[in-house]
This record gives structure tokens, sequence and C-alpha cells, in this order.
């Protein structure tokens, strides 16, 4: 069986660590054409007592 890999059939998400959103933004928004999505809701963690 081959393990070779054939080409990107689909990816599901991508993130991608800056130093500076505003020139990200302007090369994969403005460039690239891709879409910025909204941030993630982010959920406050709780102590639970066991």
């Amino acid at each position: 069986m081959s393990t070779a890999v054939k080409g990107l059939v689909a990816y599901s998400h991508v993130n991608i660590c800056v130093t500076d959103v505003e020139a990200a933004d302007a090369f994969y928004i403005g460039k690239l054409g891709l879409e910025k999505l909204p941030a993630a809701p982010r959920i406050k963690a709780v102590a639970v007592p066991v």
C-alpha cells in the first residue's frame, strides 16, 4: 500500500500566529482573497467539586 500524498483534497481550518495582524490581514485577505472568520467564543472555566 502506498503512503504517498497525491494532493490536497480539502481542509477544515487553519490558525496562523502573527505579530502584525494588520499586515497579515492585508496579505491573506487582500492578496490571497481568504475570508476572515469571527473569533470563537471564549468559554469560562469553572471548578467542579469532586
